[in-house]
């Protein structure tokens, strides 16, 4: 789901004609992100507003941009997730933590998307 180019959660589940969707700040959500301008990838973590499993080999940075893939189907690539705001390195790889361009206390509605990465 997106509003404004602003990535606020996933559909789940698809019940006749509705659809049943949770929110970033919801702990199931997940989905691929590519951080900064090099694309390095990532996965996004709901309700924690974490990425994790960066390359420990790729370097990020704190204020890098995060969008969403296109790589998982869910959205197509280039939605905007958040900024990072912190770094915390792993023994095999780094986490991010992200603070969300969405604002989901105040939902109001949303556009859902089908097949994420339009046919490609």
């Amino acid at each position: 789901m997106v509003y404004n180019n602003l990535v606020c959660g996933e559909v789940i589940k698809n019940i006749g004609n509705y659809s049943l969707a949770i929110l970033n700040s919801n702990e199931k959500t997940r989905y691929t992100v590519y951080i900064g301008k090099n694309e390095i990838p990532g996965i996004f973590y709901g309700k924690t507003d974490t990425l994790k499993y960066i390359p420990k080999f790729k370097h990020i940075n704190v204020g890098d941009e995060v969008v969403t893939s296109g790589l998982d189907g869910i959205f197509y690539k280039g939605a905007k997730v958040g900024i990072i705001t912190e770094i915390i390195q792993k023994k095999l790889y780094q986490e991010a933590k992200v603070k969300l361009f969405y604002n989901d206390l105040h939902p109001e509605f949303f556009y859902v998307i089908e097949g994420g990465n339009n046919g490609n």
